[in-house]
């Protein structure tokens, strides 16, 4: 009875249905857990970091409550890692600015959040001069 009032996602257009089918489902809970790991680096978790990675949920086309996305919170960074690996390369850049979107989400940076970053971007092949590049346009 109450579902009447209850907001109701809209359903994706075209552009943003391509963006999500770009990405498996593995690939889009791997990318959702990393970006909880960056908010998480720096020791406390800011509600504008949890904004940036809610952001990137609602457009990956993500549920809170998806398995996959549950198990790898759980995960290890090798295990995301690897499967970030199989991101093509405009899809790893446009999550490298995702993760650096968390970085500047709470106005201050830390070095345990930069370390953080610069290693994913080492483990998925993008270097430090790439990320800079990434992450200033």
């Amino acid at each position: 009875m109450f579902n009447f009032f209850k907001k109701k996602e809209k359903p994706a257009s075209g552009d943003l249905r391509r963006f999500q089918e770009g990405f498996t489902k593995e690939q889009k809970a791997a990318i959702l857990g990393s970006l909880v790991k960056m908010a998480k680096s720096d020791g406390e978790t800011h509600p504008k970091e949890l904004q940036v990675v809610e952001q990137a949920r609602k457009l990956l086309g993500v549920e809170l409550n998806d398995p996959a996305f549950a198990a790898m919170l759980e995960s290890d960074k090798d295990f995301i890692t690897g499967i970030l690996n199989g991101l093509e390369r405009i899809q790893k850049e446009w999550f490298i600015a995702a993760l650096h979107s968390i970085i500047l989400a709470d106005g201050k940076v830390e070095e345990s959040e930069t370390d953080f970053i610069k290693g994913f971007c080492r483990e998925i092949g993008i270097s430090e001069f790439d990320y800079l590049v990434i992450t200033h346009r």
